[in-house]
């Protein structure tokens, strides 16, 4: 009796060592997820603004003495690389196996491919009809956009009328997806290819968005973070380091342009680690996800069109001054963000909007 009673209580404990290993997997995914939607949201919002910066649909051209605009245009250059770095960490984050691979590749044709062309077809389809009605075009200030059908294709296949180059780019690595699991599986081959790809990088323009071997180093980095499921502890000698960095960086990126890409590089690093850091608690305890929050994809593909057109009708009625831009900047932002989520919510349900945004 004696005997059964202990094997009972063997089974017992080994079923509660079962049930709460399930629960630290259960917390573990939700966490991931509930940072994933936080820093997704983030960084929407960063390109979002940065597409805001009214300065060239305005004509000028800013330096330091326009303080808001100059800043914002130099911090809001971590929205881009953050996606890059996202899209990455969660493509290879439950990645064991080339047959993972050929998987994953095989939804993001629905996923990514499809919605990259149907927003092209619609918005190329959109500047036809606009740059053809003379009385829109010229009060606008729109020239011809399309001299035949060759202008059409090309500007769906490569995105020449919306920002959605960066899905493009995404394609491009979701394909080079086999080498890049090569790559990452072992740490030698991964740090000499970062090393040779961020060497190789340096040398391109940084303001030429619209290139494969620009964004590599930090989908590298995401990929790597993804696949070896990297977490570092929050010790002091890192977090002065990180810091550190981080102020290097900024001021590297805010008084030279042309050394931004450092920024570029090492800020989504920087907000993925300390994200768990000081906002863990948070996250793990308090952060709730919104429905508006899942609509994020709705807004990066059309925004830039809304904002186009808020911001020239800004430059039609208002002289060009600092104070012009950054009410300009604060209220077509406010109104893309506010708009554009609002008719998210109310189509999320239809079938085309599923369709439009990849069942996301």
């Amino acid at each position: 009796m004696v005997q059964v009673k202990n094997i009972e209580i063997s089974l017992f404990q080994k079923g509660r060592r079962r049930r709460l290993i399930m629960i630290s997997m259960e917390d573990k995914q939700n966490y991931f997820r509930n940072k994933i939607v936080l820093l997704n949201v983030f960084a929407t919002f960063m390109v979002v603004a940065l597409h805001a910066l009214p300065n060239e649909r305005f004509g000028m051209n800013i330096d330091a003495s326009c303080v808001v605009i100059y800043l914002l245009r130099a911090i809001c250059q971590v929205g881009v690389p953050l996606f890059f770095f996202i899209s990455a960490v969660l493509f290879y984050n439950t990645v064991n196996s080339y047959k993972d691979i050929s998987k994953k590749i095989l939804r993001r044709f629905r996923t990514l491919l499809v919605p990259y062309l149907l927003w092209n077809v619609f918005f190329v389809a959109v500047y036809f009809v606009l740059t053809n009605i003379p009385s829109i075009s010229s009060h606008m200030n729109m020239g011809k956009a399309f001299n035949g059908m060759y202008d059409i294709v090309v500007g769906i296949v490569d995105s020449r009328f919306t920002p959605l180059w960066f899905f493009k780019i995404l394609i491009y690595y979701t394909i080079s997806a086999p080498i890049i699991y090569l790559i990452i599986r072992s740490k030698i081959v991964f740090v000499f290819v970062l090393i040779s790809s961020v060497g190789y990088s340096l040398m391109l323009e940084p303001e030429v968005y619209d290139n494969f071997f620009l964004w590599l180093p930090i989908y590298l980095s995401g990929a790597f973070f993804g696949y070896c499921k990297i977490n570092l502890a929050k010790r002091t000698s890192t977090l002065i380091f990180l810091v550190i960095m981080t102020v290097i960086v900024m001021i590297l990126g805010i008084y030279d342009f042309e050394k931004i890409i450092y920024f570029r590089y090492f800020m989504p690093i920087a907000i993925w680690i300390g994200c768990d850091w000081f906002m863990g608690n948070f996250i793990r305890e308090r952060f709730i996800v919104k429905a508006w929050m899942n609509c994020t994809f709705f807004l990066y593909c059309t925004h830039y069109f809304v904002l186009n057109i808020l911001e020239k009708v800004a430059v039609l009625h208002f002289p060009p001054s600092e104070i012009v831009l950054v009410f300009t900047l604060i209220i077509s932002f406010t109104i893309t963000v506010f708009s554009l989520l609002n008719i998210a919510l109310k189509l999320k349900d239809r079938q085309v909007y599923k369709i439009l945004t990849g069942g996301r």
